[in-house]
């Protein structure tokens, strides 16, 4: 009989790996990349599936995604890792969290990872397409609809309902609605005059 000190209770499990392909639509492309990840993280805990989490005092879910979009990006072929501590069929994991994600990001397909290679240094290339439109005698109205929907928008997927101060620059903002950056500077002006927008030491309220 061996010592009772020298008995040890041994749990073994193994980690199952799954490597996902999803896409970003237009529903979310003002979401932020941490704003996705908790999707993602709210997502997976609906679904019941077994996600492992890290050990210690903050246990976190096991998930690593691949280089992130800027906002206001949509995408056809993102990547995320997700560990699980129990066995899953990756045709079942697609389902499951499909169902539970939001409008704009959809899981197209899944595999079991055996690699051990990291996803961010998988990565090594990305491919863009850039569609910009530019009036070159816009309509005032249009315009002044066109940059309030932006707000909008903006504001409605960070779920501001207060005035807050709007991050993008001008330039961005003339990128993202394929105005001029003039356009956008005088347009804000005169939207700034009528109260729709105020502009404090330069920065943009919304």
């Amino acid at each position: 009989m061996p010592d009772a000190e020298q008995q040890y209770l041994v749990e073994v499990f193994v980690l199952i790996n799954i490597r996902a392909k999803f896409t970003r639509g237009e529903e979310v492309k003002y979401i932020s990349h941490l704003d996705m990840m908790k999707m993602f993280e709210r997502a997976l805990r609906r679904s019941g599936l077994p996600v492992y989490y890290s050990q210690g005092f903050n246990p976190h879910p096991q998930i690593v995604f691949g280089l992130p979009l800027s906002v206001g990006v949509t995408s056809e072929a993102e990547y995320v890792d997700i560990v699980f501590s129990e066995d899953v069929e990756p045709r079942q994991f697609v389902e499951d969290l499909n169902r539970q994600l939001p409008d704009g990001l959809k899981i197209l397909e899944a595999n079991v990872k055996t690699s051990k290679s990291n996803i961010m240094a998988t990565i090594t290339k990305a491919s863009y397409e850039v569609l910009v439109t530019i009036a070159q005698n816009p309509d005032i109205n249009e315009v002044n609809e066109k940059i309030i929907q932006f707000l909008e928008n903006i504001k409605t997927y960070n779920n501001h309902k207060a005035q807050e101060m709007v991050s993008f620059t001008r330039q961005q903002i003339a990128d993202f609605t394929g105005l001029r950056v003039e356009t956008v500077i005088r347009t804000l002006s005169r939207l700034s005059q009528h109260g729709k927008v105020k502009i404090i030491d330069h920065k943009l309220y919304y």
